[in-house]
């Protein structure tokens, strides 16, 4: 049920960004509100992900179907973004509340031109950008438990690796 917070992973797309949304951000989440998500969108998103479809193979599995990992020291805002990309979904917001959609042809329901009486956006308020994974440097933090540390047990976290210099002299 994607309606609930259930312990069971269902990899279904809408369920997997619903939880990540409303989970608590000390524990790595973003944080939000149940009243700040529209559930219907999130419910539809839910059922397009769920349709069964051809798998190539004479077989049939869901349409889409997210495994991923979170990093907790990543900015909420990139591991929403490669969650998103992995089904081609995108979120929108009419001020109040947050819409999860798929990249799918629809009929338009909301508007988003400039000086549209019913359109929400401002002039000059709007502004979009996006960063594609190979503009960004490659980086790897590890943690772990340090055994020499005489019974000491806490957890230590390595200096990040980064590619940032080698990516100057050897692109990709």
């Amino acid at each position: 049920d994607w309606t609930s917070l259930a312990r069971d992973a269902s990899g279904n797309p809408a369920a997997v960004i619903r939880d990540y949304l409303l989970l608590p951000r000390d524990r790595g989440g973003v944080g939000l509100s149940r009243d700040e998500l529209d559930h219907e969108s999130f419910g539809e998103v839910y059922e397009w992900a769920d349709v069964i479809v051809s798998d190539g193979a004479d077989g049939v599995e869901a349409r889409s179907r997210i495994s991923y990992t979170i990093d907790t020291f990543r900015e909420w805002s990139d591991v929403l973004h490669d969650l998103l990309v992995s089904f081609g979904g995108f979120i929108t917001t009419d001020g109040k509340v947050f819409k999860l959609h798929v990249e799918k042809a629809e009929i338009p329901v909301q508007a988003f031109e400039p000086g549209d009486v019913d359109g929400s956006i401002v002039d000059g308020t709007f502004e979009y950008f996006t960063f594609s994974k190979q503009s960004r440097p490659n980086r790897v933090v590890g943690i772990y438990i340090d055994p020499t540390d005489e019974g000491n047990d806490a957890r230590v976290r390595t200096p990040a690796i980064d590619d940032y210099a080698d990516q100057l002299t050897n692109p990709r």
